[in-house]
């Protein structure tokens, strides 16, 4: 960090803030003692936490506590959910049939995990959400309170989650007021 008075003032602008992001696969405990760091740290440097895990083996709802701890810490709450919600090998998802039949049959789970970081854990974005445009009850609640959306359609699709652009309806939901990005993801 520079000595220099007037670089670190230019420096300050240019810093970031960031979240503590709560990796697959780590326990439930482990996850509710790293936010209590995080709700340690300089609120300039880390101002909330971001649940980043494979739904698959990691349901959402496995950190209930830890983002219960967030918000008694008052911690900005994100979470990626609504992504993957089962483990399929690469020759499961070859053919254009195929995508499309695993997004209908994941539909229902990818739209229970989207609910579960909106309701039990009261996350304030999400990421992905792949198929959040098909619950109009759930974009009326994320519309209502102003909730973003991270949404990765390239690494969705490039991962098979998705078997076209089209199927996330960001036009619908842009129109409809969503608060909708566009995002890169940490698969590509």
């Amino acid at each position: 960090y520079p000595r220099n008075k007037r670089w670190r003032k230019k420096l300050s602008l240019y810093r970031s803030k960031s979240y503590l992001f709560i990796r697959p696969g780590i326990i439930a405990n482990e996850a509710v003692r790293q936010v209590m760091m995080a709700g340690e740290c300089d609120r300039n440097h880390v101002v909330g936490i971001d649940m980043v895990c494979d739904e698959a083996e990691n349901p959402p709802e496995k950190h209930k506590k830890a983002f219960h701890m967030a918000k008694i810490l008052k911690l900005n709450k994100s979470c990626h959910v609504g992504e993957w919600v089962k483990n399929r090998k690469p020759e499961e998802k070859l053919t254009p049939e195929q995508l499309q039949n695993n997004f209908k049959e994941d539909l229902p789970s990818l739209i229970k995990n989207i609910r579960t970081a909106l309701f039990d854990l009261k996350a304030e974005r999400i990421g992905h959400a792949v198929g959040l445009a098909y619950d109009q009850e759930l974009l009326k609640y994320v519309k209502e309170h102003k909730i973003g959306v991270e949404g990765c359609p390239g690494s969705n699709k490039e991962t098979g989650v998705i078997p076209n652009v089209e199927c996330l309806q960001i036009r619908e939901m842009l129109g409809a007021g969503i608060l909708y990005s566009i995002n890169p993801d940490d698969d590509l």
